[in-house]
C-alpha cells in the first residue's frame, strides 16, 4: 500500500520505506494489508493500493490507426525528439532498433538493461519509430517496468515516468491498462506536465468506461 506521508508506520508490515511524501508497506495477507489500511486512514492518513497494471498482446497496427495519413500531414514539420515507452523493454538485439534508442533503464529489475522479456514493450516501439517513418531524429528510451509476467504496480509505473522526465524524454508513452484511478501516478503524470514532458496514455484494450 501507499501512505502519503513519510513518518506512517504499522507493525505488520514486513517492508517498508519511505521517501518524497511516501511510505510504501508490504504486507503478508489481504487481512493485514486491509487492518493497516483501517489504521492509518483513522490517523488521517490518505493510503491507496500499489495498483496492479497490465499489457496486453491486442493490437490494431499503425495502418488502421491512420498513422500513415498522420505521417504525410506532418513529415513537414518533423523535428527531434526523444520518446519515452514504459513497458516490457525492448529487443536490444534487433536490428530494426539500430541507431534508433537512446540509454534506457529497467527500473523492475534496478539495472541498465532494459532487455524486453515479453514483448510487448518491443511491438510499442516499433509502432513509434514506423509513426516516425524516416525522420531519425525520433529516438525511442526504453524504461522496462515489467518483469517476466504482463502485470506489474503502479508505483513501479510512476518510477518509470520520473525516470524518463529526469533523463531527457519529450514524450512519455504508456500502452499499459489498469481499472483503478492512481493518485500516486497522477503526481508522477504531473511532475512530467510541470517539466514540460508530455504524457500519451492507451485507453486500454478491454471497452470498459
Amino acid at each position: 500500500i501507499i501512505a502519503f506521508a513519510e513518518d506512517a508506520e504499522n507493525d505488520e508490515a514486513v517492508m517498508q520505506a519511505s521517501g518524497e511524501g511516501i511510505t510504501v508497506m508490504q504486507f503478508d495477507s489481504v487481512e493485514d494489508t486491509k487492518n493497516a489500511l483501517e489504521e492509518l486512514e483513522s490517523q488521517g492518513i490518505t493510503v491507496e493500493p500499489d495498483y496492479v497494471r497490465k499489457v496486453s498482446a491486442m493490437s490494431w497496427g499503425i495502418d488502421d490507426i491512420g498513422s500513415g495519413l498522420y505521417y504525410n500531414e506532418t513529415s513537414y514539420a518533423a523535428g527531434s525528439a526523444v520518446v519515452a515507452v514504459i513497458d516490457t523493454g525492448v529487443d536490444l538485439s534487433h536490428e530494426y532498433f539500430d541507431g534508433k534508442l537512446v540509454s534506457g533503464y529497467d527500473i523492475y529489475d534496478n539495472d541498465s538493461d532494459p532487455q524486453d522479456l515479453r514483448g510487448h514493450g518491443t511491438h510499442v516501439s516499433s509502432t513509434v519509430l514506423d509513426v516516425a517513418g524516416f525522420n531519425s531524429s525520433i529516438k525511442v528510451m526504453p524504461v522496462k517496468v515489467f518483469g517476466t509476467s504482463d502485470s506489474t504496480y503502479s508505483t513501479t509505473i510512476a518510477q518509470g515516468i520520473e525516470y524518463a522526465v529526469n533523463h531527457g524524454a519529450d514524450v512519455i508513452n504508456l500502452s499499459v491498462g489498469g481499472q483503478h484511478y492512481s493518485d500516486y501516478e497522477q503526481q508522477a503524470i504531473n511532475y512530467a506536465y510541470n517539466k514540460n514532458v508530455a504524457v500519451v496514455a492507451a485507453a486500454g484494450n478491454e471497452q470498459l468506461n
